[in-house]
């Protein structure tokens, strides 16, 4: 996890992959190198969760930790979803769980 003030206020966070751990995950994908299961993981290739501090989402999440911490930790793990959503097509548990963490979170209101 690493945390900066980017331009776009708008964006609450960003995943970073490197490309080469990407191409190698497409080519394990593609040759099926790995029995057709989920792609291992390469040394090294761990992705980078980057968040903007700058982002009005991330200032109300924190003062959101203080008063419901519960509630605090169901929008961060949206946050990082999305952001994993954004990289890679998801599995269907991890689709399901999305589903049922945004049902949730609407809820609320």
């Amino acid at each position: 996890v690493a945390f900066d003030s980017f331009k776009d206020k708008g964006t609450p966070a960003i995943l970073h992959v490197s490309e080469e751990a990407r191409r190698i995950e497409d080519m394990m994908r593609l040759y099926a190198m790995n029995g057709g299961a989920a792609p291992m993981a390469m040394p090294g290739s761990e992705p980078t969760l980057t968040v903007n501090v700058a982002s009005p989402l991330i200032t109300k999440l924190e003062a959101k930790c203080e008063s419901d911490p519960a509630l605090a930790e169901k929008i961060a793990k949206q946050i990082y979803t999305l952001c994993l959503l954004s990289q890679r097509r998801l599995e269907s548990d991890e689709l399901i769980a999305l589903l049922d963490d945004s049902f949730g979170i609407l809820e609320l209101l």
